[in-house]
């Protein structure tokens, strides 16, 4: 372990992400214009702690509507995390067209692979970096 929770990778990538994060928000930018700009109207978020908590702060006050998050731990949010349900990975999300923004950016090509096989379109799967890169 690099700092006693990740490893030095994990590390890098978080580090990475942070920093795009900041320079973004140094600009007077959020996450919520840029899926606006982008035409994008309806999200799920992938991923409660870290990354997904401080994506749902930069998304809630703009026209994006956050239609839920996704979560291997949605038997701890019974109640739904901030007035917003909480579904497992393997619900039948295909039901749905929203976009599913991956914020644990480490896995995620495991979280895509895993979507695409529970019949998620891999076009409605976008990281949180690709956002950031925009």
């Amino acid at each position: 372990m690099f700092n006693g929770i990740y490893d030095e990778k994990q590390f890098a990538y978080l580090y990475d992400m942070t920093k795009k994060w900041l320079e973004l928000k140094m600009k007077g930018k959020s996450l919520g214009n840029i899926l606006s700009f982008n035409n994008i109207k309806n999200v799920f978020i992938y991923g409660i702690n870290g990354f997904g908590e401080l994506t749902y702060d930069d998304i809630k006050d703009s026209n994006v509507k956050i239609n839920a998050f996704i979560d291997k731990r949605a038997d701890e949010y019974i109640n739904g995390y901030k007035g917003i349900d909480v579904l497992f990975p393997d619900s039948d999300l295909n039901k749905f067209e929203d976009y599913i923004i991956v914020t644990p950016e480490y896995y995620f090509n495991e979280i895509l692979n895993d979507l695409v096989k529970n019949g998620v379109s891999i076009d409605r799967i976008i990281s949180l970096s690709m956002i950031l890169e925009s």
